[in-house]
């Protein structure tokens, strides 16, 4: 591992899942976290296969979910509203 910790979106994880070789290469060995936002996100998709789940499941145990609290979540709400 390099030490480099990257925060990694719904999409970056679809990339991966769906065979991104240079993301995945990337990404490889480094510290990866997720936000319960993405998880939420990612386990949600309707009619999802049980093997896309399982496939899911097993990328996210490779990384620290993050979850969120009230101070967080007002903060993100505040910076959301300052972008749009």
């Amino acid at each position: 591992m390099s030490g480099n910790k990257y925060l990694l979106d719904t999409n970056a994880i679809l990339y991966i899942l769906d065979g991104d070789e240079t993301l995945a290469d990337f990404l490889f060995e480094e510290e990866l976290y997720v936000s319960v936002i993405s998880e939420m996100e990612l386990l949600s998709y309707k009619n999802i296969a049980d093997n896309e789940k399982k496939e899911i499941e097993a990328f996210l145990e490779d990384c620290t979910i993050i979850n969120i609290d009230n101070k967080i979540k007002l903060q993100s709400i505040e910076v959301k509203k300052l972008q749009i």
